[in-house]
């Protein structure tokens, strides 16, 4: 019995650890000065019960390639270890800050273990996006996209959930109070990491 304890140990360790990759180096000091923490965020990533936390960062330098009033964004997912924030990833995709109408990071929070942003998409169609990304496989995903807009008198909104392949529609005309929903599902060939996503360029709703 108590060797069947120790073997059940081992393999639960070292599931675990094989799971989540190593905390990867603290940000350079020069690097916090020279940005600005926008928003941060606190739960739990990973399902072990210790939480995590998620920061915002706008990167003050305007990057190469963006266009006038958009600067660059930045993704900070810590874990905590000894009592102290250790650096677990960094991902500048799915971050948009912007000074115009090209469209901004809003919100971000953690439900049900998946990162959750939303970004203001200008524009006539007044789009708002927002994404979930979730750690899994041994790296971050995104599992669910959602976008709502008001257009030509209507309100639109459409979820898709890539875990599952379901796409629930929304629709409401502007000043009535009748939703219309509905759910269909659309093929998912390949979920995407939270490092190839961008909020512009998401999914087109039909």
């Amino acid at each position: 019995m108590k060797q069947l304890l120790i073997v059940l140990f081992l393999f639960t360790f070292g599931f675990s650890q094989t799971q989540i990759p190593e905390t990867k180096a603290e940000i350079p000091e020069a690097t916090l000065k020279s940005n600005t923490l926008i928003a941060s965020v606190e739960g739990d990533l990973t399902k072990d019960g210790i939480p995590e936390r998620v920061e915002v960062w706008r990167l003050n330098q305007h990057e190469e390639g963006e266009p006038d009033g958009v600067c660059g964004g930045e993704l900070h997912i810590f874990r905590k270890i000894q009592g102290k924030w250790k650096l677990w990833h960094v991902s500048h995709s799915p971050i948009m800050i912007s000074d115009g109408s090209e469209g901004s990071f809003q919100t971000i929070g953690i439900e049900r273990g998946a990162i959750v942003i939303s970004h203001y998409i200008g524009g006539t169609g007044q789009w708002e996006v927002t994404d979930r990304y979730r750690f899994q496989n041994g790296d971050w995903y995104q599992i669910g996209h959602t976008e709502s807009s008001n257009w030509h008198g209507e309100f639109e909104c459409y979820d898709y959930n890539f875990t599952t392949g379901k796409l629930k529609t929304t629709k409401c005309k502007i000043g009535s109070d009748t939703l219309t929903d509905s759910m269909s599902s659309f093929p998912v060939t390949k979920i995407i990491r939270m490092d190839d996503c961008t909020p512009d360029t998401g999914v087109k709703a039909p």
